[in-house]
C-alpha cells in the first residue's frame, strides 16, 4: 500500500454499489439522463455551520444573494451536445416566491416569456446562448429555479414532461454514486471522467492513451464542512493496476513545481486502493475551507467564486467544453476580491498510431 503522506486519515467507507430504494428527488427530472457531470450542494446543511456558510458564501457571489437565500439545493447537470458543445442546466430547489421572481426580473428589465409551463426570464440585450434564469410551479413540488442558456432551458422543460419508465440511476451510473454521496456530503460532484488539468500530465497521459478502451470510469469528490471539515476524493479505474499507476503519479508529483488543481493537496492527502478504486481523503482547516475547495470545484465549473492569491491552472473537464459558468443572467453584486476561473479548454480526444498519423477528434463523436 502506498500513502501521498504520512498524516493519519480516517476515511470515510464507500458503500457497495447497489441500487437504491429511495425515490429520486423531483429535481432530477430537469437533468440531462445521459450526464456526464452531476453536482449537488446542500445550501440548508451548510447553512448550520461557520465553516459550511464560509462555503455556502462562494456560491452567493456567483448566483446572487437573493436567490441563494431562498435556495435549498442545487444539482448541476452538464452533457455535450450533438455538435460538442457543452451544455449545463443549474437546479435550485427551495422556498421562492413566484411573486418574487417575477417582480426581480422585470425590475431589470428581463423579458418573460413560457414555454411549456416553464417561466424564462431573458437579461435585456440577451442572446439565445446567454444565461436565462427561469423557474417552474409543480403541484405539491414548490417553485423549481433553472439557469442556463435557453435551449438548455428548453431541453429540460421537454425532458421534465417525459414519463419515464424507469429510474435515472439504472441508466446512468452517475446517479446511483449521485445517490450515495448526497447523504453524506453537503458538496459533491461526480463526473465519468477525470478532468483534463486536474491531476498531474503524467496521469492525463495515461488516459489519453487508454481513452479508447475506458482506464478510468469516473471519479467522485466529496466534501464535508461541519465541525469536521475534509475532502473526499474516489478515482474509479478499470483494474487495479490501473490505480497503482495513478497514485503513483500522484505520489511522484508531492513537491513538484508541475502544475495541476490538485497539486496544494498532495503533502495532505492519504490515499489507498480498494480492489480498483482509488480512494483519497484530506482534513481541511475549518478557516480555510472556502480558499480551498473553491478551485477543486471550479475545475467542474460550478457556480462559486475563487479567491486566490496566485493564478490557478485552467483545467478542462473532458465532459465539458467552451462555456463559461454559469450564472442568473440578471445582475448580482460580487466581492472585488473574487476572481471567476477561466472558461475551460475545447476538448478532444486523440487517437495515436494510425496510418496517417495521430489524429483528434471532438470529444463527442468518440464510441
Amino acid at each position: 500500500m502506498k500513502f501521498l503522506a504520512t498524516i493519519a486519515l480516517s476515511l470515510t467507507a464507500w458503500t457497495a454499489a447497489t441500487t437504491s430504494t429511495k425515490s429520486e428527488p423531483q429535481s432530477w427530472r430537469f437533468a440531462h439522463s445521459d450526464a456526464q457531470i452531476l453536482a449537488g450542494v446542500d445550501f440548508r446543511a451548510l447553512a448550520t455551520t461557520e465553516t459550511g456558510r464560509s462555503l455556502r458564501d462562494r456560491f452567493g457571489a456567483t448566483l446572487g444573494r437573493g436567490l441563494l437565500d431562498q435556495a435549498d439545493r442545487m444539482l448541476m447537470s452538464s452533457v455535450l451536445d450533438p455538435k460538442g458543445r457543452r451544455s449545463d442546466i443549474v437546479i435550485l430547489s427551495g422556498a421562492f416566491s413566484l411573486a418574487n421572481l417575477r417582480k426581480m426580473a422585470t425590475s431589470e428589465g428581463a423579458k418573460v416569456v413560457s414555454f411549456k409551463g416553464v417561466e424564462i426570464a431573458a437579461p435585456p440585450g440577451s442572446t439565445a446562448a446567454d444565461p436565462h434564469l427561469a423557474w417552474v410551479v409543480s403541484a405539491g413540488d414548490g417553485t423549481t429555479l433553472l439557469i442556463g442558456n435557453r435551449p438548455a432551458i428548453q431541453a429540460a422543460a421537454e425532458r421534465a414532461k417525459t414519463n419515464r419508465l424507469e429510474s435515472l440511476a439504472q441508466g446512468n451510473r452517475l446517479f446511483e454514486r449521485a445517490q450515495e454521496l448526497s447523504p453524506s456530503f453537503p458538496v459533491w460532484v461526480s463526473c465519468d471522467t477525470v478532468p483534463a488539468g486536474f491531476a498531474p500530465k503524467a496521469v492525463d497521459a495515461l488516459l489519453d492513451s487508454d481513452e479508447e478502451n475506458s482506464a478510468v470510469d469516473g471519479m467522485d469528490l466529496g466534501i464535508r464542512a461541519g465541525a469536521t471539515a475534509d475532502v473526499n476524493l474516489w478515482i474509479w479505474a478499470n483494474t487495479e493496476e490501473v490505480a497503482d499507476q495513478v497514485l503513483g503519479h500522484l505520489t511522484a508529483s508531492v513537491g513538484s513545481k508541475d502544475s495541476f488543481v490538485l497539486a496544494p493537496w498532495l503533502k495532505e492527502l492519504k490515499g489507498q486502493i480498494e480492489g480498483s478504486t482509488l480512494a483519497l481523503g484530506a482534513p481541511v482547516a475549518a478557516a480555510d475551507i472556502a480558499q480551498r475547495v473553491a478551485p477543486l470545484l471550479a475545475a467542474f465549473a460550478l457556480p462559486v467564486s475563487v479567491q486566490a492569491a496566485a493564478p490557478m491552472p485552467a483545467p478542462a473537464v473532458r465532459a465539458k467544453v467552451e462555456a463559461n459558468v454559469p450564472v442568473t443572467g440578471l445582475p448580482a453584486e460580487a466581492p472585488k476580491s473574487a476572481a471567476p476561473p477561466p472558461p475551460p479548454k475545447k476538448l478532444v480526444v486523440r487517437i495515436a498510431g494510425l496510418d496517417d498519423g495521430d489524429k483528434e477528434i471532438p470529444y463527442a463523436t468518440r464510441q
